[in-house]
């Protein structure tokens, strides 16, 4: 089924982020450094059609939990935010109205308290446990 661009109602991307933290660690050789690091992974969708997925060892060796899922988080957003844009300049261009676009709305799913609440700071700051 084709949908013409006036059947689309409203845009909206959502972004599932999650991290395992030391994935590897007891199932590797305990002298390979990618033993410890954590495994990232997220799936960009725009109105429930997955558009990007990445899953692979972080670049960094992950000190807590929040640490993993705030990395993985920053690398997600560092693909969302580049895909937002193209996204509203495809939508102005196939002939999506203009209310549709202007409220094209991410939200972002992350299961980390420690890492939502460090990421909803304003930047340079952090918590004591950060």
């Amino acid at each position: 089924m084709i949908l013409k661009p006036s059947a689309v109602d409203r845009l909206f991307m959502d972004v599932h982020v999650d991290s395992d933290f030391c994935g590897l660690h007891g199932k590797e050789p305990r002298t390979d450094p990618a033993s410890v690091k954590s495994q990232a992974g997220f799936i960009i969708s725009l109105n429930h059609c997955p558009l990007v997925w990445s899953s692979k060892l972080q670049d960094s060796i992950a000190l807590s939990t929040m640490m993993a899922e705030h990395c993985a988080l920053s690398t997600a957003m560092c693909d969302v935010l580049p895909l937002r844009g193209l996204v509203q300049t495809v939508a102005k261009a196939v002939g999506i109205p203009k209310e549709h676009v202007s409220t094209f709305k991410v939200t972002c799913w992350e299961d980390n308290n420690a890492a939502l609440s460090l990421s909803n700071m304003e930047p340079g700051r952090n918590t004591p446990r950060s």
